[in-house]
């Protein structure tokens, strides 16, 4: 241990002398390769000379740099000797030597045996080209093998830009000799650096240059130029059709590979599934990309990227109003920072705030919410979905700080169009709901007569419908529910129908509000859908008074919503034994199980129940059971 102590010393204080004058640095290097390197067996020191390639190493790369297994024994001889390396905090058994201590020795083997310096460097990049890509494509190029590093870059380029490692991979790409830094798929790799990096003009130089350089390659070469240029089209096509195009490309051309590198394949099914997911249709697709991507990624080690997948997995369900799965997904009680990155956890506050929204957990969707407008910046489960559905939480909620905090979330909405979404007809709507809520109707009028629909966002139609009726513009409210059509989402589905079903009441057709109410009875119970009846609870209350004796196959939910929305218990003149059985009668237990368990006869149970038929002014038990929850009694 002292002398693991005294080595480390020295190359603490060298190094930090040689960077102060150049003529300490010649001390160093002597001093690592008399002082260490000669003070340990010779065939120690041929080992180390080789092993410092990398500054990590582990058994499996002694192995290769050495040739033979006899590489992990002699890591083993380097601990024992205490020479400068460390045990990494990883799970595997990874050292990692002192810095400066293998800058030294790799300047040492290079001035020794130039050609076995290269060919180390050679050896480490092989070694290291699954565990550490990065660090094997530097290698690959300190060795003099830019096919061997360009060959990387192929495989990992899209991986790193979603771990934000833009500038490590443009580096890299410049990095490369000619001809490989002219390649087209070199210059389409660096227009996606440039694009990651929002330097759109010369993203779209180097997209130019590398799409006029295509027309020189050779037919297999251009085969795989085009394949590389359909995986860029997924970051950069910037309209809907191209994406479109893009990804059906990408998932044709997965189709037809196999998985033998599995880091491209899985981060080009993130991309694809990210593609659908901001085109907005099919979210089965979207989430069969993602999870596939997530098992891969998960199944190799990459664990950020594979909880980044199940993530948007989770956002996507909730969007398509597919609630259980995405409950699911990322079950509430998982703690979201055991996944880790902002991203990550944005994206799962976001599905969870969405689906509570929807469900009229509303102090629930406000905190998540929240979370996921502050982690949040890329698209589409971005910040600005969030800060909307946070308007709308604070206009459900009515809470005058929430209102307030309401309008600077509203400033905060992207630009129109950004994205593709409409953003400031969104922005119109949820401000127009905000001015209704305070009061300020006129407002509220103004604000909604000049927002549009929005194409292809029926959320957006519906909220509108809603409010014209509210307001009285019946016109306009249909217009509304016209350019919503028929929408995907059960939510929207559901509230278009409570909307449609209370202009038919307003109207005077109770017959057609029933079935409009039914249908939005259908579309909100397999997902728990709450919010619409909630948003229109006092306007809907008369109907659903109605509507379990009209006839409904959702009796239980209709009572749960009369339940919710809330009424001063009506006294009934009930006696304090009649109000026991009534709640004995929400039960399945029989006359005489409500006998045995208040130590009464059968036939008082009956006296008692026919008491509570006349003074409910009903027939039978089921009709008791709505009146008594309808009125408040239990």
């Amino acid at each position: 241990m002292a002398i693991r102590l005294g080595i480390d010393e020295a190359l603490r204080t060298r190094s930090a002398n040689g960077n102060a004058a150049g003529r300490y640095q010649v001390s160093l290097n002597e001093y690592v390769a008399e002082a260490i390197l000669g003070a340990i067996p010779d065939r120690l020191s041929d080992f180390v000379l080789r092993a410092t390639a990398h500054d990590a190493i582990d058994p499996a790369l002694a192995t290769v740099l050495w040739g033979d297994a006899g590489g992990a024994s002699l890591l083993s001889d380097c601990v024992a000797y205490g020479l400068p390396l460390n045990r990494a905090d990883t799970d595997s058994p990874t050292w990692r030597w002192n810095p400066a201590f293998a800058a030294q020795t790799r300047r040492i083997l290079a001035a020794r045996d130039p050609q076995l310096a290269i060919e180390s460097a050679v050896l480490a990049a092989n070694g290291l080209r699954s565990t550490a890509p990065s660090a094997a494509a530097g290698l690959a190029l300190e060795g003099q093998a830019p096919q061997l590093a360009f060959e990387i870059i192929e495989e990992y380029w899209i991986l790193w830009l979603l771990e934000d490692r833009v500038t490590s991979l443009d580096r890299l790409c410049r990095r490369l000799p000619l001809p490989w830094s002219e390649r087209p798929d070199t210059l389409l790799i660096r227009a996606c650096c440039s694009q990651r990096s929002r330097q759109e003009e010369e993203a779209s130089r180097l997209r130019a240059r590398a799409q006029q350089r295509s027309g020189l390659l050779g037919q297999s070469e251009r085969d795989r130029f085009d394949v590389l240029h359909t995986y860029a089209e997924l970051l950069l096509a910037t309209g809907d059709d191209a994406l479109d195009r893009a990804s059906k490309r990408a998932v044709a051309i997965l189709d037809q590979q196999s998985n033998e590198r599995p880091a491209l394949h899985a981060s080009v099914l993130f991309l694809a599934g990210f593609a659908e997911m901001r085109l907005r249709r099919d979210g089965r697709l979207a989430v069969s990309l993602l999870q596939d991507a997530a098992s891969i990624y998960l199944a190799n080690g990459m664990e950020a990227l594979g909880h980044r997948a199940t993530a948007y997995a989770a956002f996507v369900h909730a969007y398509h109003g597919e609630f259980n799965d995405a409950v699911r997904t990322v079950a509430p009680g998982t703690a979201v920072a055991a996944f880790g990155g902002k991203e990550i956890n944005g994206a799962i506050w976001l599905a969870r705030g969405w689906v509570a929204y929807w469900r009229n957990d509303l102090d629930a969707a406000e905190s998540s919410l929240r979370l996921a407008a502050e982690a949040l910046d890329e698209p589409p489960a971005g910040p600005s979905t969030a800060l909307q559905f946070l308007v709308l939480t604070a206009a459900a909620r009515g809470h005058s700080a929430d209102l307030s905090r309401a309008i600077d979330d509203l400033n905060r909405i992207a630009p129109d169009g950004a994205y593709g979404i409409p953003w400031e007809s969104i922005r119109r709507t949820v401000a127009a709901l905000i001015a209704e809520r305070r009061g300020d109707l006129p407002g509220a009028r103004e604000l909604a007569r000049t927002a549009s629909t929005g194409e292809h966002v029926p959320i957006n139609a519906v909220l509108l419908a809603a409010l014209h009726r509210r307001l009285g513009d019946h016109a306009r409210a249909r217009r509304c529910l016209a350019d919503a059509g028929v929408a995907a989402m059960p939510y929207t589905r559901a509230h278009a129908a409570v909307v449609e079903a209370l202009l038919s009441l307003d109207e005077g057709r109770r017959d057609e509000a029933h079935l409009a109410l039914e249908r939005a009875l259908d579309c909100a119970a397999p997902e728990g859908v709450r919010r619409c009846f909630a948003e229109n609870a006092a306007d809907l209350r008369p109907l659903l008074e109605e509507h379990s004796i009209w006839g409904t196959s959702h009796e239980a939910l209709v009572l749960d919503l009369l339940h919710d929305s809330g009424s001063p218990p009506v006294d009934f003149g009930l006696s304090p034994r009649e109000l026991e059985i009534l709640r004995f009668m929400r039960t399945r237990i029989t006359a005489a199980e409500m006998a045995e368990a208040l130590y009464i006869s059968i036939a008082t149970v009956k006296t008692h129940q026919r008491s509570i038929y006349r003074k409910l002014g009903v027939r039978n038990r089921r009709e008791a059971l709505i009146a008594a929850l309808t009125s408040g009694l239990i």
